[in-house]
């Protein structure tokens, strides 16, 4: 990127002054000349908000970061030479304003149309919405543009961009460049609507022509011998020589330092078995093993499939046999509880000849007081129901019980569960 200046106003010069300075200056290398380029178009748009508004009858160019971009367009076609040669280019603005404690960079991009969008952008219709197609590189920038820059012309070197339009096969009629503020700066620049003539927006150009070639002139006489000249660098090595004999032996030189050790050898086959110890002494007497059935009993077994709550299920031994024990397996199913599990008595004798239990499915939502003790084989589990159980089956109504319900038959990882009741039976005695 070009680096620019700032130039005050009263520095200014015309282009015919400026034409006599650079006669002067490179008139033994090429003749120099100069093209007054018009402006179109200048004017700014709104990027932020409002697309679609122009200020192309504003006296000022408004360029604030991030919010609104400077537009300026030129007229090549009647200040362009030809053959063209562009020497140098010189984009110039004339800060008119800045708002307090604004600062940041003043960058120019090109606008990248071709003649015929470009051509068709005009000052009184171009807005925010309008796609320019700007470089995304700036092609000239200005650092610290600040209060001190007010009242000062502000100069962009934008020569790479005159020579692009210019120095083809067709050059461009017309040329765009957009103004861009960086940072926070908020800085107005003089439009040709403004009343202070002479201030708005100018491009010079400097073209550099070529003349036609003279004729070749006599040969000049034969200078004197120079002198000498440094030394040259040394040249490259020449080949090598044949072997020379073979010397005599040399005396024995003295005995080096001992080496590093080497690597452990691997680990030896394991060696035969010792001879056995002495027996050690009696460990201590291990835990008493559960106690096995009663000798001479059996286990009677009735498993309901389906039912349901307080559905009694009963096991009886057989004749001759006598009750020793029994229960009900539970299945692991939460809420569901055994409501009873007790002995079948025989109603002739009144003695158990059986066992019998039953099971309910506890509704959790209740709260109560337990109030029969006939249910107390429930333990906690019940605690706090209210109602009645009587001693074999549920004919009451238990708070807490859901009674008349079909009890789950599958647990919670859908395997089948069953419902149990057992009696342990000793068999008769053998006859002698």
């Amino acid at each position: 990127m070009k680096k620019n200046k700032l130039q005050q106003r009263k520095d200014r010069f015309s282009v015919k002054s400026l034409t006599v300075i650079g006669s002067l200056v490179t008139m033994a290398v090429s003749p120099i000349a100069f093209g007054d380029t018009v402006l179109v178009a200048d004017t700014y748009v709104d990027i932020q908000k409002g697309l679609t508004k122009n200020f192309g009858k504003k006296t000022a160019l408004l360029v604030v970061a991030g919010k609104s971009n400077g537009f300026l367009k030129f007229d090549l076609e009647k200040s362009t030479p030809d053959p063209a040669m562009v020497a140098k280019a010189t984009l110039k603005v004339f800060v008119s304003g800045i708002k307090k404690n604004s600062v940041g960079k003043l960058q120019v991009k090109t606008v990248n149309l071709d003649q015929t969008a470009l051509k068709s952008i005009q000052e009184s219709t171009v807005n925010g919405a309008t796609n320019l197609n700007l470089d995304t590189v700036a092609l000239s920038e200005i650092s610290g543009i600040n209060t001190s820059s007010v009242n000062q012309w502000v100069e962009f070197d934008v020569t790479d961009a005159v020579k692009a339009a210019i120095e083809k096969g067709t050059p461009d009629t017309q040329i765009a460049f957009a103004l861009i503020g960086t940072d926070t700066l908020n800085v107005k620049l003089e439009s040709k609507e403004s009343k202070a003539a002479g201030n708005a927006a100018d491009l010079n150009i400097v073209y550099a022509t070529t003349g036609v070639a003279g004729t070749a002139g006599a040969v000049g006489p034969t200078g004197p011998t120079g002198p000498t000249g440094a030394t040259g660098a040394t040249g490259p090595a020449g080949p090598q020589g044949s072997i020379g004999l073979t010397g005599a032996t040399g005396a024995q030189g003295i005995q080096g330092i001992q080496g590093i050790p080497g690597l452990l050898g691997a680990t030896g086959p394991v060696g035969p078995q010792g001879i056995p110890g002495v027996l050690g002494p009696t460990g201590p007497l291990g835990p008493t093993g559960p106690i096995g059935q009663i000798a001479n009993t059996v286990v009677k077994t009735v498993t309901q499939a389906a039912p349901v709550t307080g559905q009694l299920i009963s096991a009886t031994c057989d004749a001759g046999q006598t009750l020793v024990g029994g229960g009900v397996n539970l299945p692991n199913i939460a809420n569901v509880l055994p409501l009873s599990s007790l002995p079948v008595l025989d109603q002739v004798t009144g003695l158990p000849i059986g066992w019998q239990g039953s099971f309910g499915l506890l509704d959790t939502s209740v709260v109560g007081t337990l109030v029969d003790t006939t249910i107390n084989i429930l333990g906690t589990l019940l605690d706090g129901l209210t109602g009645s159980l009587t001693t074999g089956a549920l004919t009451g109504t238990v708070a807490g019980i859901l009674p008349g319900v079909a009890l789950p038959l599958l647990d919670a990882d859908k395997n089948p569960v069953s419902y149990t009741v057992y009696a342990v039976c000793a068999a008769a005695a053998p006859q002698g």
